[in-house]
């Protein structure tokens, strides 16, 4: 039986790329073709009448932002199991795509008002002189695109930055931020790898790289790993426990290979997430 797939799809994610002389197709599955298009006329327009965080103020920001603190209200930690199923649903519509022309993103809202975590690498690759000058849209799972106006606070050792979105007056359900999750607790991954958005996967802690899990010095670098699955484009996804409390955030991957001169035959992948103290040392709660 043969089965046809209807794939409709944002104006930048879906793609025919030559690589090494082959092609390969990334596609995003949306399932609303109506609201893609309104989609795509709310982001030509929103370019058109500016108003963006521009590549020359970001990279200002990136360097006077590293380490300040911002104020942030104290959002309730949640106390009640999910399942899996659940903890889908808490993150979905808190977690964003961050997108320009040539850059794919994940991130999520810590702020009613539009706060926003993600990577500083992911910032720092947009504040580039080679990125097209269209803005940094943070999209949602309904297709609703908000651009990214203000780079509120960065942690080059620890890569992360905290941003902030037009919201345009929409009042965003926040994330609330975890405790320090030892060794062998389940985690979530709600992220965006190789434009396949909202990609959700399952694992546990497997080792903290962290002197002191309750005080984080300055400039120290700290990293969980973790087993959930993830890829580029995931980069800034949120990481959280079996109740939907923060826990992490998506930072890196390592292969490991029997010869690293070959990086043959890779016999298994670290995935370096930042655990949620090293994002608390950014905050100061009301």
């Amino acid at each position: 039986m043969n089965l046809r797939l209807v794939v409709f799809a944002f104006f930048f994610t879906l793609e025919l790329i030559g690589q090494n002389g082959n092609q390969y197709q990334s596609i995003d599955f949306v399932l609303n073709n109506e609201r893609m298009k309104a989609s795509f006329a709310k982001v030509k327009n929103m370019i058109e009448n500016g108003g963006f965080l521009t590549q020359d103020e970001a990279s200002k920001k990136l360097i006077s932002k590293q380490n300040k603190k911002i104020k942030l209200k104290k959002t309730k930690i949640n106390q009640k199991e999910l399942e899996g199923a659940d903890v889908y649903r808490k993150l979905l519509p808190s977690t964003v795509v961050l997108v320009t022309n040539s850059l794919r993103a994940s991130g999520y809202i810590i702020s009613s008002d539009g706060v926003c975590v993600t990577n500083y690498h992911v910032v720092k690759m947009y504040s580039s002189p080679n990125m097209k000058k269209n803005g940094l849209i943070a999209l949602t799972h309904n297709n609703e695109p908000y651009f990214v106006t203000d780079i509120l606070a960065t942690s080059p050792e620890n890569d992360l930055a905290i941003v902030k979105i037009d919201t345009r007056g929409k009042v965003f359900s926040p994330l609330s931020l975890g405790s320090f999750l030892p060794e062998g607790n389940r985690v979530y991954v709600l992220g965006h790898p190789s434009h396949i958005t909202y990609y959700f996967s399952e694992g546990i802690v497997a080792k903290n790289f962290i002197r002191n899990p309750e005080v984080l010095k300055e400039k120290e670098q700290c990293y969980m790993a973790i087993t959930a699955d993830y890829g580029i484009g995931a980069s800034g996804a949120p990481v959280v426990d079996n109740k939907g409390n923060i826990v992490g955030t998506v930072s890196t991957a390592k292969a490991l290979y029997p010869n690293p001169n070959e990086k043959n035959n890779p016999q298994m992948v670290l995935r370096n997430t930042i655990p949620v103290i090293a994002l608390k040392q950014l905050i100061e709660f009301d």
